[in-house]
C-alpha cells in the first residue's frame, strides 16, 4: 500500500513509478517470491508461538525451479501475538518447524528439491530447539529423559543432551532437499551483538529476562557447534547465526542448512539493478530506520542494488538520527552525516562488489519529523501523503 500512495502523489508531476513490493525474510517474503514467481500456495495448520495456538500459515510451490518458499513471521511471528502476549521467554518455533516438515511431505509432482524459508519477524528466542523438535530431534533433560514439551526461550537451560540418531534421521529426511534460510542479519548468537540483546527487547523482554535468555542461549551454544565438529567455522559464531531468536544456528546445526540474505536475494529475483538504470531517484524504506537497517536488511540491499549513479530516498514511520555532536540516545541510533535539500541525510556503505568509498548520502524522510509518532501509528496514509508532497516531491525536483 505505501507504494501506491508513493505512486499516486508522484504521478501527476510527471513521475512513472515503477514498484516493486520487498522483503528481507520477514514478514512480505512469501508473497514477494509468489509474485515473482507466480506458484501455486498450500495452507497448512501449525502451532502458533505461544502455548501452541493452532494457526494457519502457507506454502508456496514453484514447480518450475521444484522450490518451496516460506515464512516464520506465519507461524512463529510477533505479529500473531497482542502486545501483552509477547514474551520471548514463553514462545516456541516448534510451529516453523511443522512448516518445514510439511515441505518435506507436501502432495506435489515433482517433489521440492529446494525449501526457503524467510525468518523475519519472529516472536521467539529459542535458538531453534522448539523447531527442531517438530522435525524430530530430541532433545533430553538431566535425567536422560526427553523433553516433550515445545521448548521456549525460558526452557533452554532444561536441554542438557540431544539425541544423535535423531539428529540423524532429520538429515536423512533432507537429503536431496537443500535447506536455504533467508536471513536479514549478521548478528552472531551471543553477546552483546548476539540475538538476545539485540532484538528480544522488540518482542516483549524485560531487562532481568534479557539475562536470563542469554544465559539459556549460551547453554546451549556448545551442543549447537558439536553438531558441526569438524566442518568449518562453529555455529554460534557464523554471521547470522542470532538472526530469529538463533533459529539459523539451530536450523545449521541440525539441518545443515544455508544462510542467504533474504533481501539480496528478492533485489535480485526482482532485477532492481537493471530497473534502476536511468532512474530519477530509487524510494526505498521500512517502519523504523535505525542502525539495523544497515545490517543486511531491505534499506541496505536496495543501496547496494542501486546502479552508482542514481540517488536513493528513505520513507520511514520514524528514524534514530541524531545530529552530529548529540549524544546518542537510544543503542541503535545513527549519526546524521549531512543534509540533502534540507532533509538529514545518512551515509550509507555500498556492498563488496562496488569500489572503496562509494558510499550513498541518502536522505530520511520520516513521518515523525513532522508528526507525533501517536498519529503515525494511527492514521499514518493521510501523513505519508503530506510527507511525499510537501518533502519528498520536492526533493525530486531538485535532482
Amino acid at each position: 500500500r505505501v507504494c501506491g500512495v508513493v505512486s499516486e502523489e508522484l504521478s501527476p508531476h510527471g513521475y512513472t513509478c515503477d514498484q516493486a513490493v520487498l522483503s528481507d525474510g520477514g514478514e512480505g517474503f512469501l508473497s514477494a517470491m509468489t509474485a515473482i514467481t507466480q506458484c501455486s500456495t498450500h495452507t497448512v495448520t501449525v502451532q502458533g508461538p505461544l502455548n501452541g495456538v493452532p494457526v494457519e500459515a502457507q506454502i508456496g510451490y514453484d514447480s518450475r525451479t521444484r522450490t518451496c518458499f516460506v515464512e516464520m513471521a506465519q507461524a512463529s511471528g510477533l505479529e500473531l501475538l497482542s502486545v501483552s502476549d509477547r514474551d520471548p521467554e514463553a514462545t516456541s518455533t516448534y510451529g516453523t518447524g511443522e512448516l518445514l516438515s510439511a515441505c518435506l511431505s507436501l502432495d506435489v509432482t515433482p517433489p521440492p528439491l529446494s525449501i526457503m524459508l524467510g525468518i523475519g519477524g519472529s516472536a521467539t528466542c529459542d535458538a531453534g530447539l522448539g523447531c527442531a523438535q517438530a522435525l524430530g530431534v530430541v532433545f533430553t533433560d538431566r535425567e536422560g529423559a526427553p523433553i516433550t514439551a515445545p521448548l521456549t526461550g525460558g526452557t533452554l537451560s532444561s536441554v542438557h543432551g540431544v539425541d544423535s540418531a535423531s539428529v540423524q534421521r532429520v538429515r536423512d529426511a533432507f537429503r536431496g532437499v537443500s535447506l536455504m534460510v533467508a536471513c536479514d542479519v549478521d548478528n552472531v548468537l551471543l553477546g552483546s551483538s548476539g540475538s538476545v540483546y539485540v532484538y528480544a527487547p522488540q518482542k516483549g523482554a524485560s531487562p532481568d529476562a534479557l539475562v536470563r535468555l542469554e544465559a539459556g542461549m549460551a547453554h546451549v551454544a556448545p551442543m549447537l557447534d558439536r553438531q558441526t565438529e569438524g566442518e568449518g567455522e562453529r555455529v554460534s559464531m557464523m554471521p547470522g547465526a542470532g538472526a530469529a531468536g538463533g533459529i539459523a544456528a539451530g536450523l545449521s546445526a541440525f539441518c545443515q542448512a544455508e544462510l542467504v540474505t533474504g533481501s539480496a536475494l528478492v533485489c535480485r529475483a526482482l532485477s532492481i539493478r537493471d530497473r534502476a538504470e536511468g532512474a530519477v531517484c530509487v524510494l526505498t524504506g521500512e517502519g523504523r530506520f535505525d542502525k539495523q537497517s544497515l545490517m543486511g536488511k531491505v534499506v541496505s540491499a536496495v543501496v547496494d542494488a542501486t546502479p552508482v549513479d542514481v540517488p536513493v530516498g528513505i520513507i520511514c514511520g520514524t528514524s534514530l538520527l541524531h545530529k552530529e555532536g548529540e549524544t546518542e540516545t537510544h543503542p541503535l541510533s545513527l549519526p546524521c552525516t549531512s543534509t540533502v535539500s534540507g532533509v538529514r541525510a545518512v551515509s550509507i556503505p555500498r556492498g563488496a562488489d562496488t569500489t572503496k568509498g562509494e558510499d550513498k548520502t541518502v536522505p530520511v524522510f520520516a513521518l515523525t519529523d513532522t508528526h507525533p509518532i501517536d498519529l503515525c501509528l494511527s492514521d499514518p496514509e493521510p501523513i505519508l501523503r503530506s510527507t511525499v508532497r510537501d518533502r519528498v516531491l520536492p526533493y525530486l525536483n531538485s535532482l
